[in-house]
């Protein structure tokens, strides 16, 4: 396993759950309100929070991002990750995602997925030129990882350009906090059900390819309408009734929305300066999003336009 292939695994937990659970969407082709961005603004007792969705891969064409974008992270007393991108980095946290995403010694994939996922994966190892047999030591939800990071990294996107990765680069290590650790990441994924999350990057794999582009082009143009459909449609999808989709979203999404809400807070109610928070779009759409919470926890969350 490459280096740059094992650092992928927790940054992209985000990227992942927009580009593999997501129904179909038309791809833009313009920007309908050139004005937008995915930047809101908080008023805290002595503090201004900035709120900014990313996207956690991406091309070196992201960059750099708007002028107040880069003014308002690059002004920040603080910058604020759900986990910081360096210490995602360092060999200890890489030795210590393959230890979770290992099975134990006399253990195989095929001791955990039925019969048919296994069919599946190594339908797609094959399509994909990858022998099977070297998959088979790795749990389930870690290998969704890696397969899916193998496949955006096909399309030309690549967790090094993603928008944490970038403002990591260009702050001060001082300015950087976070919102979780990378243990709590992991141990999100650890109680997902790794058969059903399998399973569905299998059978969404060639829509997922279809769809990077809408994706990436919504996420450009700050179209949170797009962005929020396509997380929405995908925790909906009729196509796979064996799968709880709901308590997908609950361990990914809704329970993290909350957690890093409180967090949060303490910058609005305790902290002093500005705090720039770049967490993954999705934690900032619709309902039970971040910016929903705070808005009905008495704050006011303003739409910055450029």
């Amino acid at each position: 396993m490459t280096r740059r292939t094992c650092r992928t695994f927790p940054g992209i937990l985000l990227a992942i759950l927009l580009l593999t659970v997501s129904a179909l969407s038309s791809a833009q082709t313009q920007c309908s309100d050139p004005s937008s961005t995915l930047l809101w603004e908080v008023q805290g007792q002595n503090s201004t929070v900035y709120l900014f969705g990313s996207l956690h891969l991406g091309d070196a064409s992201f960059y750099p991002l708007p002028e107040k974008i880069e003014r308002t992270f690059r002004n920040a007393d603080h910058v604020v990750f759900e986990v910081d991108p360096h210490s995602m980095a360092t060999a200890q946290a890489q030795q210590r995602m393959l230890q979770m995403g290992s099975l134990p010694p006399g253990q195989t994939l095929r001791d955990l997925v039925s019969p048919a996922v296994i069919s599946d994966l190594e339908t797609r190892l094959r399509f994909m030129g990858l022998p099977s047999e070297n998959f088979m030591q790795f749990r389930p939800w870690f290998l969704t990882l890696m397969l899916t990071s193998l496949q955006y990294t096909s399309l030309g996107y690549f967790p090094d350009y993603g928008v944490e990765q970038y403002i990591a680069r260009e702050v001060p290590d001082a300015n950087r906090l976070a919102l979780e650790t990378l243990e709590a990441q992991l141990g999100f994924l650890q109680h997902l059900d790794g058969e059903a999350f399998l399973g569905y990057t299998l059978a969404s794999f060639e829509e997922g390819r279809q769809m990077a582009g809408a994706l990436v082009e919504a996420w450009r143009c700050a179209d949170k309408d797009a962005l929020n459909e396509l997380l929405t449609k995908g925790f909906e999808a009729e196509e796979m009734p064996d799968i709880d989709l709901e308590a997908l979203k609950n361990v990914l999404i809704v329970q993290r929305n909350i957690s890093m809400t409180e967090k949060i807070r303490t910058y609005l109610q305790d902290g002093e300066g500005e705090y720039f928070v770049v967490v993954g779009s999705a934690h900032y759409l619709g309902e039970g999003s971040i910016v929903e919470l705070l808005r009905k926890q008495g704050y006011e969350v303003t739409a910055v336009r450029l």
